[in-house]
């Protein structure tokens, strides 16, 4: 399975509070769309639509975008082999985790606090949470736990 590519994350994204502003403002839209969650087209009618605009416009991209459209599908596993879209598809658990550590680390070597970076973290994933303060500390306790680890792996752990 194709892995996304990871988010790209600017490190002028703004100060802290702006970075919980658009963090409060995604999960609101987020809370939005979540209420409605069905397709608005069926699976078989969104391919067969594809082959009506190919024969209208005699145009194969249609038929070319059909193919890469129905790989993906059957990639991530879309359908339920009978031509309808899965109800209780959720794409986001069966990824790996992003690496928050190698992000917070690149923006902290670019001079952002620790708060900072990880804020900037947060807001770049879409990391959920109760609350964006919470969100940072997460992405805070998972750089300084995979910093930690990096430490041991090199021998420089404390000795018992």
């Amino acid at each position: 399975m194709a892995l996304p590519h990871p988010p790209k994350i600017e490190p002028e994204m703004g100060s802290f509070n702006d970075l919980a502003r658009k963090w409060n403002v995604r999960k609101a839209n987020d809370a939005l769309n979540e209420k409605s969650p069905s397709h608005i087209v069926g699976c078989t009618d969104f391919f067969n639509e594809l082959i009506v605009l190919q024969s209208l416009t005699f145009d194969n991209r249609f038929l070319a975008a059909r193919k890469i459209i129905s790989d993906a599908c059957a990639e991530y596993g879309l359908t339920d082999g009978r031509g309808n879209w899965k109800k209780d598809f959720r794409p986001l658990d069966d990824l790996p985790p992003p690496d928050y550590h190698s992000q917070v680390a690149n923006l902290l070597a670019r001079g952002k606090s620790i708060r900072e970076a990880c804020a900037t973290v947060v807001v770049s994933n879409h990391v959920n949470a109760a609350s964006f303060e919470a969100a940072v500390a997460q992405v805070k306790r998972i750089w300084q736990k995979e910093k930690a680890r990096k430490v041991e792996q090199l021998g420089g752990g404390k000795n018992p």
